[in-house]
């Protein structure tokens, strides 16, 4: 088994040299991967010493205090998790920045390709490749061979769409190990769906309609639906499921409106409003006709809580607590 370090770039969000912020707070996200990553890795029996800096300092500080960390042990690699930015591209262009990573010279290239390829394939994301420096400050100074993963940019709609920093984090460990291995959950970190893969692609289709944002593109199964990180509102959903025999019921908890049961819903069923300024605060799924043994999961991202666990039968969001959800992902298996 390997022994390994790996750190969250920059200091908490809000504090001293945070990272960049856009759509996305790199200083959030960053932490949520590095969450995934260890836990995945020590899930598959090996050695992770967590080197993140959570103080309240200025940037050489932080810099400095991560090597440190991470010079206090012989590991077999270091491994600093990052978000990019200089996209600037907040309404989407149709083509997302992608994955990059660093390396101070060729002895990480492999696995830092492999990163590369699996973030890419499991996020959608572009794939930047592998690069190098030896003039980052974490790459030139740690005493085991290191790597830095910019994960996908805070400032790209397009990336921001397809964002999951579990899935990202699964795919980083996955590729450090070169076998399929992924992390347990606890707060930062959802469950994963059980058992059975999921049905050929573009079988569901789904696509929301955010505060500030409009009808937001369509997404497949298991992807997520809104943006996080904005504090912006779902106000409606449309569900496009293309399976023979197959029929879905669906209802919704609106604010200011209540709950509204729309029967069986066809793919021009708006689950919500449009053009009123309400939240939409739950949903519930029903699918008749599924094939035995298989069921809809739903997942949501909720005001002040984050993201919630796969839940089974389709139910997400909140009752009578006036709170928003902010994205989606729905998935059948």
């Amino acid at each position: 088994m390997g022994t390994y370090n790996i750190h969250a770039g920059h200091c908490p969000q809000g504090k001293g040299a945070y990272g960049a912020v856009g759509i996305l707070k790199e200083s959030v996200e960053d932490r949520i991967v590095k969450n995934r990553v260890i836990s995945a890795l020590r899930n598959a029996g090996n050695t992770v010493y967590d080197c993140t800096d959570d103080t309240n300092c200025d940037e050489n500080t932080n810099l400095a205090r991560i090597v440190r960390k991470c010079n206090e042990h012989a590991v077999d690699l270091d491994i600093s998790i990052h978000l990019n930015s200089g996209r600037c591209d907040s309404g989407g262009d149709g083509s997302t920045g992608g994955v990059e990573v660093w390396c101070y010279d060729s002895g990480t290239s492999k696995i830092a390709q492999r990163i590369c390829d699996q973030v890419s394939a499991a996020l959608k994301l572009h794939n930047r490749g592998v690069k190098y420096s030896q003039g980052l400050y974490v790459l030139n100074s740690t005493l085991s061979p290191a790597l830095l993963v910019e994960c996908c940019f805070v400032d790209d709609m397009d990336d921001a769409r397809v964002w999951d920093a579990n899935a990202c984090g699964d795919a980083i460990a996955s590729a450090i190990l070169d076998r399929t291995v992924t992390g347990n959950a606890s707060k930062d970190v959802v469950k994963q769906i059980p058992g059975k893969a999921a049905y050929p692609e573009n079988r569901l289709n789904y696509r929301v309609h955010q505060q500030s944002y409009g009808w937001l593109p369509v997404v497949r199964d298991g992807q997520a639906a809104g943006i996080t990180g904005r504090s912006k509102r779902l106000e409606a959903l449309k569900i496009d499921l293309k399976m023979s025999g197959v029929k879905l019921k669906a209802s919704a908890h609106i604010q200011s409106i209540g709950t509204v049961h729309y029967g069986y819903i066809t793919r021009d069923t708006v689950i919500g409003t449009v053009g009123k300024g309400l939240r939409l605060e739950a949903v519930a799924l029903e699918a008749e006709g599924l094939p035995k043994g298989t069921d809809i999961y739903i997942r949501y991202h909720v005001q002040g809580e984050g993201w919630s666990v796969w839940i089974r039968g389709g139910e997400a969001g909140t009752y009578g607590l006036s709170k928003r959800m902010e994205a989606l992902q729905i998935k059948i298996c």
